[in-house]
């Protein structure tokens, strides 16, 4: 069976949660003995430089395309693509994303991963156009793959989708080992990545900004996400927070473990996520884990995660409280984490995804 996963997600990402997903995907079919190749022509993703997907991937890396040239390079990509597809014999094509499809010979099955319905949950946050490509792929694809059950449940809720065609795939995490902490003058709560919209953000700055024992003795640490806007710093300053409490850091993968390894907990307050692959990570590294009891949270997280309400600022406050004035908790929950990730491995990952493809 010869697998391809097309280059969509690594011509747009340089990091991130589902060139994660594929690149670790591909890892475990080598280890597995599948015939898996990734046709990427023009790509700015890190993670295909991993010696183990060198032999298995065509394209290059330019680490930062050039201004005005990302819509040449798409296009570029597409037309190199569809070449690539007429001259080259698949069984399997993984689409990474969702804006564009190909013309294909009908003996070749079209697999497509939905992550969540962001876009079509919160509507009015996005341009509508944005949701299009998502439908065209799903009529598209011979069989759907979603990250979680509560992924699937909003894909039959939102569209008219067979559900003999649905399956639910959990992604992996590994535990990471020998990793060094990083020392602060202060313990520090970690966030990571994007803090707009439904990531819930503000609600978690008002919430640590009335808790004078979280001011007083811990710092916030944003890992990702890009460097604080004019507006985020403007609310900063009208919640009393000083700049010194707050801290944006950006790096790599490695970088990211240290700083949850660091923490004293870390906090996702969002009020949606498809899945909540950062939850795995932090436990994964042996982080205790504060989450909103919405979307798939407790679905990732289980009984390894101490819960509060993303719509209430009081309730993030209290649980924040609760974990910070009760040290065994920390332990607790470090524990817990451990247990948790048991359940979330790359290589369950890889072979239900590979009896999905043989389906």
């Amino acid at each position: 069976m010869k697998i391809l996963f097309d280059y969509q997600i690594f011509s747009l990402q340089s990091y991130g949660g589902i060139s994660r997903y594929f690149t670790k995907l591909a890892e475990n079919f080598i280890k597995l003995e599948q015939k898996i190749n990734i046709y990427s022509p023009i790509y700015k993703n890190m993670y295909l430089d991993d010696q183990i997907l060198k032999n298995r991937l065509k394209g290059f890396r330019i680490k930062k395309y050039p201004k005005y040239t990302t819509k040449f390079i798409q296009l570029l990509n597409l037309k190199l693509t569809n070449k690539y597809l007429a001259n080259n014999k698949i069984d399997v094509l993984h689409l990474t994303y969702y804006n564009n499809t190909y013309n294909l010979d009908k003996k070749v099955k079209k697999i497509l991963t939905v992550y969540d319905l962001v876009h079509e949950k919160f509507d009015y946050f996005y341009d509508k156009n944005l949701i299009n490509p998502k439908i065209k792929s799903i009529d598209y694809a011979d069989q759907i793959i979603c990250i979680s059950n509560n992924t699937k449940k909003d894909l039959l809720n939102y569209y008219k989708v067979d559900e003999s065609k649905v399956s639910v795939i959990h992604l992996g995490v590994e535990k990471k080992k020998n990793i060094k902490e990083i020392q602060f003058d202060k313990p520090i709560i970690l966030y990571v990545g994007y803090r707009g919209r439904y990531k819930n953000f503000t609600n978690f700055i008002k919430a640590y900004s009335t808790s004078l024992i979280l001011t007083k003795n811990f710092k916030i640490v944003c890992f990702g996400g890009g460097e604080f806007t004019t507006q985020e710093k403007k609310y900063f300053k009208e919640l009393n927070i000083d700049k010194n409490q707050i801290l944006q850091v950006s790096g790599n993968d490695h970088q990211l473990n240290q700083y949850y390894k660091s923490a004293e907990f870390y906090i996702m307050p969002s009020i949606y996520e498809g899945f909540g692959l950062p939850i795995l990570e932090a436990m994964s590294c042996g982080c205790p884990v504060l989450c909103g009891n919405k979307g798939s949270l407790t679905e990732v997280a289980n009984d390894a995660a101490i819960y509060f309400n993303p719509n209430d600022v009081e309730s993030m406050k209290d649980s924040m409280e609760k974990y910070v004035d009760t040290p065994e908790l920390k332990e607790k929950f470090k524990i817990a984490g451990y247990k948790n990730i048991e359940k979330f491995t790359w290589e369950s990952c890889a072979k239900s995804t590979i009896k999905i493809y043989k389906k």
